[in-house]
This record gives C-alpha cells, sequence and structure tokens, in this order.
C-alpha cells in the first residue's frame, strides 16, 4: 500500500461571511490541487494532496501551501496547516 500524504488546513471563522471568503481564498490560491472542503459550525476545514511527490517532499509542500494561505487569509485570527499520511 502507497502512504497517501494530505495537507489539511482548519480555518477558525467568526462569521459566514468569514467563512466565504476564506473559502474563496482557498480556492483561488489552491484550485488545482483539487482542495476538498468541510465545515463544522464557524469551522472549515480544507483537505488537499500535495503538489507532485516527485517534485516536493511533503513537508515542503505543506510550507508551500502555508505561505502561499498565510499571504490570503490575514483578516483569519486562527488557522492551522498540517500534514498527515494516511496508507
Amino acid at each position: 500500500m502507497k502512504t497517501k500524504n494530505l495537507v489539511k488546513v482548519t480555518i477558525h471563522c467568526q462569521s459566514a461571511e468569514e467563512m466565504q471568503k476564506a473559502k474563496e481564498a482557498v480556492l483561488y490560491h489552491l484550485e488545482t490541487l483539487n482542495p476538498e472542503f468541510q465545515s463544522n459550525g464557524n469551522t472549515l476545514m480544507v483537505t488537499v494532496v500535495p503538489l507532485d511527490p516527485k517534485l516536493f517532499l511533503p513537508d515542503e509542500a505543506c510550507d508551500i501551501i502555508r505561505q502561499t494561505l498565510a499571504q490570503s487569509l490575514t483578516f483569519i485570527h486562527e488557522w492551522t496547516c498540517t500534514l498527515h499520511s494516511e496508507s
């Protein structure tokens, strides 16, 4: 079984409007990675499969995604971006 690396972004929003803006920002920057969205109350969870593993190590891809989102999620007070491995 091949291990699949996923980057999970958890965004804590203050309002539905903020959640919509966060979703648009993520889609704008990560559209090519086919982000999957789930929401639970005011928390928006995004799962993406990192960039081509032959080009980037998974943790490098996670850092790139984190840096990309940091520039566009400036209106969000609290969010995390972590790497998960699933076999």
